[in-house]
């Protein structure tokens, strides 16, 4: 999801404001957290430690995409979408 975020503010900054990509993240934050809560529910102890990681790595990211969001009002400068760009294809 965090890849599919970081494309649209890479293919149309005009059509999508950085708010409403923060609101679609802070959406996605909500399913972590929701998340977090079935996984307490897992028996085997090996796939409920695997699967903590990847959200907890999960909320990590989302949690950078928004503060990078954040700081910039405007549009995306170059240095911003190089560390967006380095995030999306490290998720992937």
């Amino acid at each position: 999801m965090l890849f599919d975020y970081i494309q649209e503010i890479q293919k149309d900054v005009r059509k999508l404001t950085n708010e409403a990509i923060v609101v679609k993240l802070q959406a996605l934050e909500i399913v972590l957290n929701e998340s977090i809560t079935l996984c307490y529910k897992l028996k085997n102890r090996a796939i409920k430690e695997e699967t903590m990681q990847e959200i907890q790595d999960a909320k990590i990211k989302s949690a950078t995409l928004t503060q990078i969001l954040r700081q910039n009002q405007g549009r995306v400068d170059n240095v911003q979408l190089a560390q967006l760009n380095d995030m999306a294809y490290r998720a992937v």
